[in-house]
């Protein structure tokens, strides 16, 4: 990914969804749903991981269908509880913009 993507999928992580990270919804036979990434699936199970990074092991006998979503499992408001400076630190690590000194009062 571009950082321009990253970043963008940082600030706004609905906006637009890769594939490999686009979140499902597992329906089970008895009409429970668990929402997640996909990260494994085989013959016999399907192994679900949900934003807060918990897995879930279906077996695949209990999954009635898996439907897309066009949400992200990434959550949003990432930077909320950032200080400016953690922010420009973030951005300057990625490469997004150059080391900046932030103006603070003394």
């Amino acid at each position: 990914f571009s950082k321009r993507e990253i970043l963008e999928s940082i600030l706004y992580p609905a906006h637009m969804v890769s594939d490999q990270y686009a979140r499902k919804k597992v329906l089970k036979r008895d009409g429970r749903g668990i929402g997640g990434m996909v990260i494994q699936r085989t013959d016999r199970s399907i192994e679900i991981r949900d934003a807060n990074n918990n897995m879930t092991v279906i077996a695949e006998s209990d999954v009635d269908q898996i439907l897309p979503s066009n949400s992200s499992i990434m959550p949003s408001g990432l930077l909320d509880d950032l200080t400016l400076q953690e922010i420009s630190d973030l951005m300057a690590y990625m490469g997004v913009l150059p080391p900046l000194e932030i103006a603070t009062r003394p």
